[in-house]
């Protein structure tokens, strides 16, 4: 069991002596070996720059039309409702929201926003819960 095998009876190739060069046939495959790894390395290069050029130009947008140029952050016109004889009396923005003070009526009223889409959030009616805080 603790035999060693010898190298004049291993059926496998005979490896070559360390500083010699290979023979032509091995040489030959060798070159050919690298030369298909260059080509696919190359061709999988291209295949990733065409896609970015594809998506850059827009070609994965989908429909026909090209799509018009706008600014960041531009969503349309939103409609946000208020009731006849009601007035906005301020508008502020924060914390990614729009708040809209509106006055009139019974009680007064914040209108929430979202500014990026311009989708009202909510609303929050403001009313007076004693006398002391109605004057």
């Amino acid at each position: 069991m603790g035999e060693t095998i010898s190298p004049e009876g291993s059926t496998s190739r005979e490896a070559p002596e360390p500083g010699q060069p290979l023979d032509e046939a091995k040489l030959r495959k060798l070159k050919l070996l690298m030369g298909m790894m260059s080509g696919f390395l190359v061709l999988t290069f291209m295949v990733v720059i065409a896609a970015f050029v594809w998506r850059l130009s827009g070609g994965g947008a989908e429909g026909g039309a090209p799509r018009a140029s706008l600014p960041a952050g531009y969503f349309g016109i939103s409609h946000v409702g208020i009731a006849p004889g009601q007035m906005v009396r301020s508008v502020t923005l924060g914390e990614g929201r729009v708040a809209i003070h509106v006055t009139g009526g019974d009680a007064d009223m914040v209108i929430l926003a979202d500014p990026k889409s311009g989708a009202e959030l909510g609303r929050i009616v403001v009313t007076p819960m004693s006398d002391f805080a109605a004057r």
